[in-house]
């Protein structure tokens, strides 16, 4: 990435930039295109940095385990940028940026999982949206909940719940939530989530889309 970094700094026009995406995407490097789309002055055209690679893997698993697909497809653009053979410094893998672990456990514990590779794009897939599943379901449904918990895991936004004396119901809940999130990465991880969650919605659903549903914030603490 620092390479291709210093190449794009070379670059001297909004054209340039967005050609070398475009050149990036026909490789199938979906992360490095998303990189160089997202520093075309004044948004360029957006759409470019929104691609949407794996659509039939990733519309299956959302099917399977009743994951929107455009949430799912938000977090999977925020956790790797689409680039399935990624792995991170602690060492989470794949499309969801799963940790084998986290892979053990859901092979363990969840039938459709059981057979899973983790190194596969499928298999990557089914582990991942069903942790996410897992997640939404212990957090009543909230997908804001549900990325903090996927991010911070699922401890950190009990506790925060816990101590949260802030509005629980309304379109601002959650925007007011997630604001004062105090890990800042996860509090910047779930704003990147949500905000590709609605940009996909409304790519995919060809119509605008609104801060909710995808900011709710459930009043329920789970136990």
């Amino acid at each position: 990435m620092s390479e291709w970094d210093h190449d794009l700094s070379t670059l001297s026009t909004p054209g340039q930039i967005k050609a070398t995406a475009r050149m990036a995407f026909q490789q199938q490097a979906w992360l490095l295109g998303i990189h160089a789309s997202s520093l075309i002055p004044h948004g360029g055209d957006w759409r470019q940095g929104y691609v949407l690679p794996y659509a039939d893997e990733i519309s299956g698993a959302a099917n399977q385990t009743g994951l929107r697909r455009a949430f799912l497809a938000g977090l999977i653009r925020q956790e790797s940028g689409f680039a399935f053979g990624i792995r991170s410094d602690v060492g989470a893998q794949g499309l969801m940026q799963v940790m084998p672990a986290t892979a053990e456990w859901l092979q363990s514990h969840i039938p459709a999982a059981a057979d899973a590779d983790l190194h596969s794009i499928r298999g990557n897939l089914v582990l991942g949206s069903n942790y996410l599943s897992l997640q939404q379901q212990s957090f009543g449904g909230s997908e804001l909940l549900a990325a903090a918990a996927y991010n911070a895991g699922p401890g950190a936004p009990k506790r925060w719940l816990g101590r949260w004396d802030g509005p629980t119901q309304g379109p601002w809940a959650g925007p007011i939530f997630t604001a004062n999130i105090p890990y800042r990465q996860t509090r910047h991880y779930v704003q990147s989530v949500l905000t590709n969650t609605i940009i996909y919605a409304a790519i995919l659903d060809r119509q605008a889309q609104t801060i909710w549903p995808q900011w709710q914030l459930k009043a329920t603490t789970p136990g």
